[in-house]
């Protein structure tokens, strides 16, 4: 007679926690997928475990599967192979290591690494996190230059305003006529650097939060008349025709006077100064809707296409071979904060030794 031996076990728990684990992966491989840093977890051999979309787009690599790839293998694109990170592995834990990646897009990444232990307390590998420190790397560099260029500007009137006022002090027999041209000169040179003074102060303002408008009912026309009163000298010395567009329709609008003049300042000085003999700087206002539009054209010498997306950046001065850097990269800037305080937009258009046209687009209320 033959029997059967039937076993039964329960294994709804086991299910239970089998499901929960995968949901639990889910959920992991979800957070890392969409985390705004890059993530590799490496093993002891340095293989690859884990390695997130952000780490592969980061270091340019395309592949989507790169489990078991070797470190080595996924830096490929890194300055000296990214030898030097991997050196710096042995350590048991680092942060903010800087690395270089080389194509296909430069990049500098700030990598910060910590071990993970197994049972034993032995490593068991790696988790390294990667974050795109590009930006900042550049907005530090362009802060050095601006010092160090803030450092020119202000030696250059300072030493015309100390030279011809201490030859006006010691010469006390100097013809009338040279005392009143070195007190041109001293009264231009001052001027020039207030004017660099409150551009620094109005960016520590902005910096800081403390920037003050008072927004009231203003009508345009005046200001832009101003602007170009106090230009007209300039232009006229330099051979440039300025020209004020303005119809006879009243332009009313809420906002503050002031800082709208200091953007029609900084941008009827900047196109002046990228003019040559013989160009034209236009300016007009209209209303079209809801909206005022101001405009300042020039025929200058236009700005690079790639530059065009970084004009507004604090300090960012536009390079052009041969000639040498000038001004403080902050004019553009407070004219985007003034802008942008105004609920308004600005747009630019420009090519190379054809001219640069900005609008600025406000709205009435």
């Amino acid at each position: 007679m033959k029997m059967k031996l039937i076993v039964q076990r329960d294994i709804t728990e086991r299910k239970i926690s089998e499901k929960k684990l995968r949901h639990n992966n889910k959920q992991l491989e979800v957070i890392l997928q969409s985390m705004g840093d890059g993530v590799i977890v490496i093993d002891s051999a340095q293989k690859i475990i884990v390695i997130n979309n952000k780490a592969k787009e980061l270091l340019g690599n395309a592949k989507t599967n790169m489990k078991n790839f070797q470190l080595g293998e996924v830096l490929k694109n890194c300055w000296n192979g990214g030898r030097n990170l991997i050196n710096a592995l042995n350590q048991d834990s680092f942060s903010n290591f800087e690395l270089k990646v080389m194509e296909p897009i430069p990049r500098i990444l700030l990598v910060t690494s910590t071990t993970f232990l197994e049972m034993a307390g032995q490593s068991d590998g790696k988790v390294l996190v990667l974050r795109d420190f590009t930006r900042e790397k550049e907005i530090d560099r362009m802060k050095t230059d601006f010092v160090s260029n803030v450092s020119f500007e202000l030696r250059t009137p300072l030493a015309s305003i100390l030279g011809f006022s201490g030859t006006i002090l010691k010469d006390k027999e100097m013809p009338p006529e040279t005392r009143d041209e070195f007190n041109e000169i001293i009264f231009k040179e001052s001027t020039r650097l207030a004017k660099l003074i409150e551009d620094i102060l109005s960016i520590s303002r902005i910096e800081s939060g403390c920037s003050i408008y008072e927004p009231r009912e203003m009508e345009i026309r005046p200001v832009m008349q101003d602007v170009h009163n106090s230009f007209k000298e300039k232009a006229l010395k330099k051979g440039i025709n300025l020209i004020n567009n303005l119809n006879g329709d009243a332009l009313q609008m809420h906002a503050d006077p002031k800082a709208i003049r200091q953007v029609m300042v900084k941008l009827v000085g900047n196109a002046i100064k990228a003019t040559g003999k013989g160009g034209s700087v236009i300016t007009s206002a209209e209303r079209k809707n809801n909206k005022i539009i101001l405009k300042v054209s020039d025929t200058g010498i236009g700005i690079p296409q790639k530059d065009i997306t970084r004009i507004f950046d604090k300090f960012y001065r536009v390079y052009r071979d041969g000639q040498p850097l000038s001004g403080t990269g902050l004019g553009l800037s407070i004219v985007k904060e003034i802008v942008d305080f105004h609920k308004g937009e600005v747009k630019v258009e420009s090519k190379e030794n054809k001219g640069t046209t900005f609008r600025i687009i406000l709205p009435v209320n």
